[in-house]
């Protein structure tokens, strides 16, 4: 048994017998909230036309009105898939872009902000008038529940369509004091329920989610974790990097994140993608998207 299928069958508590049909390596249907099977496959063939898969990115803290409207022109004369834009910037996009998507992000760049704040982020952005939204997950929470399921084995998860992903124990167990099991328990799924009610959100205004995880924070394993309750959950994409952190794409990870969600859910490689070839080498590692404030570089070259 894989160690993909191993942390699937452990962390949602799937009976084994029941078959994956989008081919993923977790081999068991994890019976998402999105089903994906009649799905087109997410995956890049041509290498050529690369603009198709490149969000045109400029999420500097300093960035002004004027590198703004640069990065619309950009990307409407180059036709690049769309334009990613902190959310103060997105009317001004909004205004200059011509047929491109166009990108925010939510919880952005450390994702510590409480649930609430990020669906109020997204519900807003999408009022706005943007077509996509990348979101950062909890990463601790990630981290956090990764230690406690491998410390206590315990703590399967399983999706709820109206409320999210909740635990296996009591909704309001007893507290006696915050080191206790279930106030542990109860806190280190909410990362989970986090995904599950912003995808559910998105999904019911036809704006794909994209889910940011951070890879160069986490392990294999929380990757594994990570894409799998993203996958579960909902969302469209997950994504290797804020750009913000350590460290941006890394094509081994690019290679495992695919490897776990299959064929029908999106990968974005994203930060440090600076040229032609680290583009190519990544949508042929599995990436269907790329973040990169080189894009017209990359395709020049």
């Amino acid at each position: 048994m894989n160690q993909i299928k191993e942390i699937a069958l452990k962390i949602f508590s799937i009976n084994e017998s029941i078959a994956c049909e989008c081919e993923a390596s977790h081999e068991i249907c994890l019976q998402c909230n999105k089903c994906r099977v009649a799905s087109t496959d997410n995956i890049a063939l041509d290498f050529h036309n690369l603009n198709q898969y490149i969000d045109h990115t400029l999420l500097r803290a300093d960035a002004t009105y004027d590198d703004i409207l640069n990065l619309c022109e950009e990307t409407n004369k180059f036709a690049f898939k769309s334009v990613c834009v902190n959310p103060f910037f997105i009317g001004l996009a909004k205004k200059h872009i011509k047929t491109a998507d166009i990108c925010t992000v939510v919880g952005f760049p450390l994702g510590a902000n409480i649930c609430d704040v990020k669906v109020f982020e997204a519900n807003k952005a999408i009022e706005l008038g943007v077509n996509e939204i990348d979101m950062v997950i909890n990463i601790s929470g990630v981290k956090f529940y990764s230690s406690i399921v491998k410390n206590f084995d315990i703590v399967p998860l399983h999706i709820s369509t109206n409320k999210g992903y909740k635990s296996e124990l009591e909704e309001e167990p007893v507290v006696e004091s915050e080191t206790s099991l279930p106030y542990i328990t109860r806190k280190i799924v909410e990362w989970a329920t986090e995904i599950a009610t912003i995808a559910t959100f998105c999904t019911n205004k036809n704006i794909p989610l994209k889910v940011i995880i951070e890879t160069c924070l986490l392990t294999k394993e929380e990757i594994i974790i990570a894409c799998l309750v993203a996958k579960k959950a909902g969302a469209d994409f997950v994504k290797t990097s804020t750009g913000f952190s350590t460290k941006g794409a890394d094509v081994e990870n690019v290679k495992l994140m695919r490897e776990v969600v299959g064929a029908k859910m999106g990968v974005k490689a994203s930060g440090g993608i600076k040229t032609k070839e680290n583009a190519i080498t990544m949508l042929k590692a599995g990436a269907n998207r790329l973040g990169t404030s080189n894009s017209v570089a990359i395709i020049q070259k």
